[in-house]
């Protein structure tokens, strides 16, 4: 499986996921999370990729330069439609394309950010693991509070556990 597909397919999983709850459901507060929502991680999620897909043009990719668009917790169809178009895009953009990873290490309004060498295809692994970690919290967060709801397969798990668990 390619960088490609594998974002597709966690987007596919995150769409599908998504399709399955209720705006209630969705943007409920949750005790579980400390009184944050599914959709306030899927919107992490999808902001992160946002970034990369934004800045792709400039060379340059700050994650900490989110948008954090509120519509994003509340409303899962505005949700489906980005994963859907960033989906779309995938197969535009070339893994070997550099880019300059911009971080900040602290909230000191004065910090000069490190700039470390990057491209493409390491942000999107990158993006990848991160979703796989979220989807792991949303995965304790429907069990805990939905138990009704159906849980895609292998929500929030990596491939390699899954493969280490198919060897078992």
């Amino acid at each position: 499986m390619s960088i490609i597909s594998a974002t597709a397919s966690i987007f596919d999983q995150m769409t599908e996921q998504i399709s399955g709850l209720t705006e209630e459901q969705y943007a409920q507060k949750l005790p579980i999370f400390s009184g944050s929502s599914i959709g306030q991680h899927i919107r992490h999620i999808v902001e992160f990729y946002e970034c990369l897909f934004s800045q792709q043009g400039t060379n340059c990719v700050c994650y900490d330069r989110r948008n954090r668009d509120l519509s994003l917790e509340t409303n899962p169809a505005v949700v489906i439609e980005k994963l859907r178009t960033y989906r779309a895009l995938l197969d535009t953009y070339l893994p070997n394309n550099p880019l300059t990873l911009v971080v900040y290490f602290t909230a000191d309004e004065d910090e000069v950010p490190t700039e470390i060498a990057s491209n493409w295809g390491r942000e999107l692994v990158y993006n990848i693991e991160h979703a796989i970690h979220h989807l792991a919290i949303v995965k304790i967060g429907l069990r805990e509070s939905f138990p009704n709801v159906h849980i895609v397969s292998n929500l929030g798990i990596a491939p390699a556990t899954i493969k280490y668990h198919q060897t078992k």
